[in-house]
């Protein structure tokens, strides 16, 4: 492992890999994680998956409880995150490649070669960062640990962690450390490998009762704290007294829940009929949801007969009904969100608005100085995404980046490829934009064009109503005010 992190740290990827392997043939799994670590970090969508998919599959074999397992909370991340970045023939081949490194990495008899680290005598617990507790993102560290020959910690160096402040915690709190000392004769000091996984468990109720002190917490002038991670705004909620994370979706038909959220906040299925949801990928038809307990805000309100999502990177998708009952205001630069009563605030729009049959809001915008009307999407978390349709009218495909700019996109069922551009003119509302960064998708049969009908998505007929979608590349510069109901959106410049 400790090769693997400095040939890692040098940018020799293929040795990395080659010592990583050594290692899990030593009987190290940490090794396996962090090789999926590794591929990820590079965009090696495949592998990653391969990687992550045969640790799983040796060292966690029980995937269902993994919710509740430190080991490999961090390996199912980056199994969905790059599941959801391959198409179907990508899968067929991750799935090989996970199968062979899993035969390839299988041991015959007792790990080899790994002798145990000193046993801790006295331990300080390493505080996991804020902004990860926010999050509920689980997460990993290894550090090389010197003791004298008293067991007492002379120096800690950081090798590898999935997140750089966890190493950070890690070096901090194991400083404070004492071990067993080391057999005389060994020699005054000795180094060590100690590594550690984070992850945040729900079950605790000391953490239950913080995390639900704080769901949703409103500062005294009614703004709540979200986390901007991955472009979405994330807060946190209270879901049948279950803490969770929810996002805003103003491009979202209806609300959803996902399957890891189902089970811990005991969400069973309903009665009704299950629902054809689609996205910007694809679809297909999923189960509802019994009745449930949302609270925020001071707020607690009773759902039922939601459309229980597979693969969500989310707890809950709050769709546009939220918005269409309070005047929400979304300040993006300081991260914070706010619902006002709309017969307090009256606000005129900078923005042209109008609706699509299903009530999504489409805003008006010059794309290479001619109108287009986009979808104005708060879950829209990457480029602005046009169709392919506009960009053939419009002839954008002469702002093709280059070869490399072709890349794969994620929606909520399916992915499909993306084709990326820089648009060189965009305006939207009194806002001009110079270099834009945009994309379409560029697969036959997907994307907006090719959408059906259906509840949850994003463009509801085979001729979509707008010409693309404008998402959180673009909106991240301002401070959105919304009042759906009356067809109002103002940006503002903080």
């Amino acid at each position: 492992m400790v090769l693997a992190a400095a040939f890692r740290r040098n940018r020799d990827e293929e040795q990395a890999r080659h010592h990583y392997t050594a290692a899990i043939r030593l009987g190290q799994p940490l090794a396996a994680l962090a090789g999926a670590e590794m591929q990820w970090a590079l965009g090696q969508t495949v592998e990653a998956y391969a990687w992550s998919y045969a640790y799983l599959d040796l060292f966690a074999p029980d995937p269902d409880a993994l919710e509740t397992m430190n080991r490999g909370i961090r390996a199912v991340r980056i199994l969905q995150q790059s599941k959801d970045g391959l198409n179907q023939q990508q899968r067929i081949r991750a799935g090989r490649l996970a199968a062979e490194l899993a035969n390839s990495w299988r041991l015959d008899g007792p790990a080899r070669g790994a002798e145990p680290a000193p046993r801790p005598t006295t331990r300080i617990n390493p505080s996991f960062p804020a902004q990860l507790a926010a999050s509920r993102q689980p997460g990993w560290a290894l550090v090389m640990v010197q003791i004298d020959s008293r067991g007492r910690v002379n120096d800690v160096l950081a090798l590898e962690a999935s997140h750089d402040s966890l190493a950070t915690e890690m070096v901090r709190a194991l400083r404070e450390w004492v071990f067993e000392p080391p057999e005389p004769g060994s020699g005054n000091a000795r180094w060590f490998t100690q590594a550690v996984e984070f992850s945040l468990d729900l079950s605790d109720k000391a953490l239950r009762e913080e995390r639900q002190a704080r769901s949703g917490a409103m500062d005294a002038d009614g703004w709540i704290a979200f986390d901007a991670r991955n472009g979405h705004i994330a807060f946190d909620v209270m879901v049948n007294d279950t803490p969770a994370v929810a996002i805003l979706d103003t491009g979202a038909d209806t609300t959803t829940i996902s399957r890891g959220l189902a089970r811990r906040a005991g969400i069973g299925v309903g009665r009704a009929n299950g629902m054809r949801m689609s996205g910007v990928f694809g679809e297909q038809v999923i189960p509802l949801s019994d009745d449930f307990q949302l609270s925020f805000a001071g707020l607690s309100v009773p759902l039922q007969d939601l459309p229980i999502a597979p693969g969500q990177g989310f707890d809950l998708v709050l769709g546009r009904q939220l918005f269409e009952f309070s005047v929400v205001q979304i300040d993006y630069p300081n991260r914070r969100i706010r619902f006002l009563d709309p017969a307090a605030v009256d606000f005129k729009g900078n923005l042209k608005v109008r609706k699509t049959r299903t009530g999504a809001p489409l805003v008006q915008a010059q794309v290479d100085g001619k109108k287009a009307w986009m979808l104005f999407d708060t879950g829209n978390a990457g480029d602005s995404l046009f169709t392919r349709t506009f960009v053939a009218r419009r002839d954008l495909e002469r702002f093709k980046i280059d070869e490399n700019g072709t890349s794969t996109g994620g929606g909520a069922i399916q992915s499909g490829h993306l084709t990326a551009l820089r648009i060189p003119k965009f305006q939207l509302g009194p806002f001009p934009f110079q270099g834009l960064r945009a994309s379409y998708i560029a697969t036959e049969n997907q994307g907006l064009d090719a959408r059906a009908s259906g509840t949850g998505s994003r463009a509801r007929s085979a001729r979509t109503e707008f010409d693309g979608i404008v998402g959180y590349e673009v909106l991240r510069n301002f401070l959105v005010t919304m009042d759906l109901k009356r067809n109002r959106i103002h940006l503002h410049l903080p």
